[in-house]
């Protein structure tokens, strides 16, 4: 089904690896687009009319590529493909999903990467792994203090109206802070050499080296021809939201032990390179 999974974190680079991996030669990914949220719409209530709008939007979009004959399309779908992703009683089933891959070009790797994968229930990566047991994932870590503000700035961003202890209290969102327990449930199931943990850091640092390391545990060939300079690593980041020192002091406490489970975990090295 799939070559490669990234799982997370969210605000912590993963739009940047997509649009990296989307300029090899080899990686595809599906008309649905980065982030197709199957497992957690199934089993974290993540909006499904919200999400199978976006996968829609997407696929017309495929088409209007294949009908004008761009040749980055990628896609590889018939216009009746594409149409049958948006069918609302064939939406998010486990055989949509396979749909969603099925047509990669011949020789292509096929790679979804949706961030909130790394808080899935037990349940949800059990569900993962009966799919596609020997698949490679990716999960970036970042400074959990800062990857927690920068998550909350975009939660308030993106739902006018709501204010940060709503946001703060919604358990997904809590999830999303537990690397702790998100790298013990994903590991209990998984085996631990199927994920390549990559500090936040290290693509700042060495941008060629982290995708390079990506291309060795996933299957893909070196590549050397990234336009590493076209988007910056959190190109959607949230900056307007006003974090109060008493929200701060929230996250603070919420966070604690994660760095150091990190340094535990991971190493003193490792955990240095978060930011």
């Amino acid at each position: 089904m799939l070559d490669f999974l990234g799982i997370g974190a969210q605000k912590a680079g993963t739009a940047w690896l997509f649009y990296r991996l989307r300029e090899h030669p080899e990686a595809w990914f599906s008309p649905g687009g980065k982030e197709i949220h199957f497992f957690d719409v199934v089993h974290l209530g993540t909006d499904r009319a919200r999400r199978l709008a976006v996968i829609r939007k997407n696929a017309r979009k495929a088409m209007w590529d294949l009908r004008r004959g761009n040749p980055f399309a990628g896609t590889g779908f018939l216009f009746s493909g594409l149409r049958r992703l948006g069918r609302e009683d064939y939406a998010f089933t486990d055989d949509w999903y396979r749909d969603l891959f099925s047509s990669r070009p011949k020789g292509g790797k096929a790679g979804e990467i949706t961030p909130v994968y790394a808080a899935l229930p037990e349940a949800g990566v059990r569900h993962v792994h009966a799919l596609m047991p020997d698949v490679p994932i990716i999960h970036i870590l970042r400074d959990p203090l800062d990857r927690a503000i920068s998550s909350l700035r975009m939660q308030l961003e993106d739902n006018p109206g709501m204010d940060a202890a709503t946001a703060m209290a919604d358990p997904v969102f809590r999830a999303r802070c537990d690397y702790r327990a998100n790298v013990a449930r994903w590991e209990s199931v998984f085996d631990p050499a199927q994920i390549l943990h990559l500090p936040f850091g290290d693509i700042k640092s060495d941008p060629l080296g982290v995708l390079h390391r990506v291309e060795a545990h996933v299957g893909l060939s070196r590549f050397d021809g990234y336009d590493l300079a076209s988007k910056s690593i959190n190109s959607s980041a949230s900056n307007n939201a006003v974090i109060t020192p008493a929200v701060r002091a929230t996250l603070e406490a919420m966070v604690e032990g994660q760095q150091a489970f990190v340094e535990e975990r991971f190493g003193r090295d490792f955990a240095s390179r978060l930011k």
